[in-house]
């Protein structure tokens, strides 16, 4: 009798190591944060056990990172978490291999937390990828991890979110365009796309997708460089549209994009834009307007655009905008406000537009952006255009501008009291809106535009020569 028993022990004890299923977590940081989450879950020699009731049946899981100590590279092992509805992995620098992919996200997870966690592929410098997103996803963070060129794990645009998704945050992303957004969502984050893989910085972002989901009630689009935003959704509660601007923050110039908005719907309480919104394409009852000066959001009240007061002609977008460089030779790229299957870029220089060709000054004259490269200050009030598979796009026109600081004295002639670091020239509007500055040589420039606050003195018998 107790040799049956015995035996029965150990056929019942035989038959739970049997059950259990052991795998190495290859990433070592990843299996640290497992074995102090799920210490019963690891055998001596560090291995997990994917059949641990605690696994099986974890629905939450938070790997974060903030201090950068150490960080996951690889979370191959999540497959086991069966249950997992909420996961957190920000603050790492995880490496999505977008052909072979080391780790697949459970389908169970609706909450996707991944802030700041990706890092460039091997293969693939200098690009981040996502893994493939679980169907049922309602929830996606993948802020901060620039620059995300693809949402999928292969080599394709991505084409499609889970048509569950409410809640996305892709900020900060690097991103060149957006694929179509699921009708379900309703928060939408795509601020500051600027590609920092580039020297200069470049705002990448030119055009939201021409459909918003009609669920959508906030949107945020601010720091990017879109000239026309579309049909907003008629239940959209906030929308923050402010720093819309072109060029590069690292080597300017910057120049605004948005100056005029679509019919704003009637669920519309909060709006913070530019100064260049003039005036309002609707009155919205109970709306609170925020205007960004100086970057500080200031609630103000703007007029409803009328026949009168329209200084953009709201009811199209603005048909001209100024690219403001600093004399006496720039440098400085243009995007196409129009997108299309064609491009060809033209400038005016006052008998009209022609085609421009690739050359020492342009580049990029058959793409969505020109870019131009030392270019003159003679060359004030050339207008350029792209012609977009037989559509216009928005005028760009060039200026030359330089505004006074004083940062060191009050000498005209020191470049370092100057915004541009460069003495104004006869082809420059000049700026001077506060202090004190003295001119003590002979001097010509296109413009001179001075504050009543300011003090402008002239040492005889020196001139200054304003040409317009």
């Amino acid at each position: 009798m107790r040799k049956s028993l015995l035996l029965l022990l150990s056929l019942f004890f035989l038959s739970i190591v049997s059950k259990a299923q052991y795998i190495t977590i290859p990433d070592t940081v990843f299996q640290r944060e497992l074995k102090q989450l799920y210490p019963a879950c690891f055998n001596s020699s560090g291995m997990m056990d994917t059949t641990c009731t605690s696994i099986v049946t974890a629905d939450s899981l938070i790997v974060s990172n903030p201090t950068y100590m150490s960080v996951i590279q690889n979370l191959a092992g999540i497959e086991a978490f069966k249950s997992l509805k909420y996961l957190d992995c920000s603050y790492n620098g995880i490496v999505v291999d977008p052909v072979s992919p080391t780790f697949v996200l459970p389908n169970s997870i609706t909450y996707l937390i991944c802030h700041n966690s990706l890092q460039p592929d091997g293969d693939y410098p200098p690009y981040t990828f996502l893994p493939v997103l679980p169907p049922n996803l309602i929830y996606l963070d993948c802020s901060a991890n620039s620059p995300i060129q693809y949402f999928t794990n292969t080599l394709q645009p991505f084409t499609n979110f889970p048509s569950t998704l409410k809640y996305l945050n892709c900020s900060s992303d690097g991103l060149y365009s957006l694929p179509a957004l699921p009708n379900t969502l309703t928060y939408f984050d795509c601020s500051d796309q600027i590609d920092n893989t580039l020297e200069t910085d470049p705002i990448v972002l030119t055009s939201l997708p021409g459909k918003l989901p009609d669920s959508l009630k906030f949107l945020n689009c601010s720091t990017n460089a879109i000239a026309s935003l579309p049909p907003l959704p008629k239940f959209l509660n906030t929308l923050i549209c402010d720093s819309m601007v072109g060029g590069s923050f690292y080597d300017g110039p910057i120049y605004p994009t948005l100056f005029c908005l679509p019919e704003l719907p009637a669920s519309l309480t909060s709006l913070t834009c530019d100064t260049t919104i003039k005036c309002l394409p609707n009155f919205v009852p109970g709306l609170q307007v925020q205007v960004n000066i100086n970057g500080i959001p200031t609630v103000e009240t703007v007029p409803v655009c009328n026949s009168i007061y329209n200084p953009h002609s709201c009811s199209i977008y603005a048909s001209s905008i100024n690219v403001q460089l600093c004399p006496p030779i720039a440098n400085t790229t243009i995007t196409s406000n129009v997108t299309g299957s064609s491009y060809q870029w033209q400038v005016n220089t006052g008998s009209g537009f022609v085609n421009i060709s690739n050359n020492s000054n342009y580049s990029g004259v058959t793409t969505n952006t020109l870019q131009l490269t030392n270019i003159p200050s003679s060359w004030y009030g050339y207008q350029y255009q792209c012609v977009v598979a037989g559509n216009n796009s928005t005028t760009f026109s060039l200026q030359f501008l330089d505004t006074w600081t004083g940062t060191v004295s009050s000498a005209w002639e020191n470049p370092a009291n100057w915004s541009c670091g460069a003495l104004p020239d006869a082809n420059t509007d000049v700026y001077i809106n506060s202090g004190s500055m003295v001119l003590s040589s002979n001097q010509s420039v296109r413009s001179l535009t001075v504050n009543p606050n300011a003090s402008f003195t002239i040492t005889p018998p020196y001139n200054l020569t304003i040409n317009h």
